[in-house]
C-alpha cells in the first residue's frame, strides 16, 4: 500500500474487505466505498481509533459494553473489552465466560460433539439442535455510534446436515481467559473501514431515522391521494344527485303544467283561470 501512494496510485492508505459470500470477496484499497458505491453515504461514515492491549494485535476495537441478551434476562461480559479484529481466522475465539454460555443454553440440552485439534476445541450439533436458545452478543460502541449484534443464525452454519459453532475456544485457556477475537463471521455481517495512517477503524452507521421520515412521507403521500380521490368522487356523487333532484323537480312541474293545458284544450267550456 506504501508503494501504490508513493507511485500516487492511490492518494491514502484505506482499506476494507466485503464479503460477498462464504467464499467471495473484494477488497478495496485507497478509496472509502462511498466514493465508488451509490449504496453509502458518506456522512454515515464513523471512526473511531483502534485501541492497544498486551495481545499486540495490529487491529483492536475497543467497546464500551459488552452484553449477551437471551429471553430471560441480560448478561453484563466481565472480560476484556477490547477485541482484536482479525481477517485471518475463519471463527471467532471466545472467552471462557462465553463457553461456560454456550454449554448452559445449547450444548448440555442437545446432540452435540466436542472436537479436540491442537489444543482448540469446536463443536458440532445435530440439525434439529434448538440453536435459537443462544443468547445474542451486542457489542456497543459509542463513537461509531452502534450496537454490534450476532445471533444464532451468524454462529452457526449448516454443512450436510450438521450444524458447526463458529465460535472455538482454547483448551488450555483457563478461566481467567477473557478475551475475544472476530474473525470471519463478525466481519462477513458488519463491513469496517481500516486507515492504516491515522489508525482508525470505521464503519458505515444506518440512519434508520431517515428510512423512518420517508417512510411516513410515503404513507402521507398515499394517505392524501387515497383522500383525494375520495373527495372527487364524492364531489361528482353530490353534483350527480343534485343533478337529478332538478330534473324530476322541472318534470314534475312540466306534467303539472301540461295536465292543465291539455284540460283546457279538451274542455273549453270550463275556466281555468
Amino acid at each position: 500500500m506504501n508503494q501504490l501512494k508513493n507511485l500516487k496510485i492511490i492518494s491514502n492508505l484505506t482499506w476494507n474487505i466485503k464479503y460477498i459470500n462464504e467464499k467471495e470477496n473484494i477488497l478495496s484499497i485507497g478509496k472509502n466505498p462511498d466514493e465508488y458505491d451509490l449504496t453509502y453515504k458518506k456522512e454515515n461514515l464513523h471512526f473511531t481509533k483502534i485501541a492497544f492491549n498486551d495481545m499486540y494485535s495490529d487491529w483492536n476495537l475497543y467497546f464500551d459494553n459488552i452484553y449477551f441478551n437471551n429471553k430471560e434476562n441480560k448478561i453484563e461480559f466481565k472480560g476484556e473489552k477490547i477485541c482484536e479484529i482479525n481477517f485471518e481466522r475463519a471463527l471467532i475465539k471466545g472467552p471462557f465466560e462465553y463457553k461456560k454460555l454456550f454449554f448452559e443454553s445449547v450444548f448440555n440440552n442437545n446432540d452435540c460433539q466436542e472436537i479436540s485439534y491442537f489444543s482448540n476445541l469446536y463443536y458440532v450439533c445435530n440439525k434439529n439442535t434448538k440453536i435459537s436458545e443462544l443468547p445474542n452478543i451486542y457489542l456497543k460502541n459509542r463513537e461509531l455510534n452502534y450496537t454490534f449484534e450476532l445471533n444464532y443464525n451468524d454462529l452457526f452454519i449448516e454443512i450436510n446436515d450438521k450444524l458447526y459453532f463458529l465460535v472455538y475456544f482454547n483448551n488450555l485457556d483457563n478461566k481467567n481467559f477473557k478475551y475475544w477475537i472476530l474473525g470471519k463471521p463478525f466481519l462477513k455481517k458488519f463491513h469496517l473501514i481500516f486507515e492504516n495512517e491515522k489508525k482508525l477503524i470505521g464503519f458505515y452507521q444506518i440512519n434508520t431515522y431517515n428510512y423512518f421520515i420517508y417512510f411516513q412521507i410515503v404513507l402521507i403521500s398515499i394517505l392524501t391521494i387515497i383522500f383525494i380521490v375520495l373527495l372527487i368522487l364524492f364531489i361528482k356523487s353530490s353534483k350527480y344527485s343534485v343533478r337529478k333532484r332538478r330534473k324530476n323537480e322541472v318534470e314534475e312541474d312540466y306534467d303539472y303544467s301540461t295536465r292543465y293545458s291539455d284540460y283546457s284544450l279538451l274542455n273549453p267550456t270550463n275556466n281555468f283561470i
